[in-house]
């Protein structure tokens, strides 16, 4: 089913179970998932949209489609034009990055996260050595095994603005002195960035990329 929201055409898809409320959500793909009853009509399902037609017209102009053509990158927020040669080192000169591949470019913005990272563990005084590392996950920005002394951060970050890079790095930090998000943590968290709800609700803005 499509139906239009704004100046869009929206895909929606239904999925009927065997529960008692009805659940309405948007995607990161910028679609709208209804889950329902099993007896529930569509032209309930129909007053369920118009009923919630403000609220997901705001969720969905919340979730930005990353739109990176061919020989493009998107670092830390900002769209390059990419161009080829034998480098040994990239070369970033305004709007253009000069590389060999793109799995260059990739490393070279996990590097950067890497040195700002160890920074941040300098400048709060952490009592030891916090290990990071990278990996592509599909629902999460970032996980702290505070146990391990490890904290791991989405390789998609890469494309995403420094500063709210840095949020996703601040809340699991946090979770070293406070491993759940109890009220402790948030105030922990606030300590450290006192700006973290704004950030993220920009980052949850680049959802498209999980």
């Amino acid at each position: 089913m499509v139906i239009k929201i704004g100046l869009e055409n929206i895909n929606i898809f239904f999925q009927r179970k065997s529960i008692k409320k009805t659940y309405l959500r948007v995607t990161n793909k910028r679609e709208i998932l209804i889950t329902s009853p099993l007896n529930l009509k569509e032209e309930d399902l129909k007053q369920l949209i118009n009923e919630n037609y403000e609220w997901l017209k705001a969720k969905l102009e919340k979730v930005k489609i990353i739109d990176i053509g061919k020989d493009e990158f998107m670092l830390f927020g900002k769209k390059y034009q990419v161009k080829y040669n034998k480098v040994k080192q990239i070369e970033i000169n305004n709007d253009i990055i000069v590389t060999d591949k793109i799995s260059s470019i990739e490393l070279y913005g996990i590097e950067l996260i890497s040195k700002r990272f160890n920074e941040m563990v300098c400048e709060l005084q952490i009592p030891f050595k916090p290990i990071i590392n990278f990996r592509k996950m599909h629902s999460r920005w970032g996980v702290c095994h505070y146990k391990d002394n490890k904290i791991v951060i989405n390789k998609v970050l890469i494309h995403v603005p420094m500063r709210i890079v840095e949020y996703v790095m601040y809340h699991e930090l946090a979770h070293f002195k406070e491993p759940n998000h109890s009220k402790s943590f948030y105030q922990e968290l606030f300590k450290i960035c006192p700006d973290h709800r704004k950030l993220k609700s920009q980052l949850s803005e680049y959802s498209s990329l999980l």
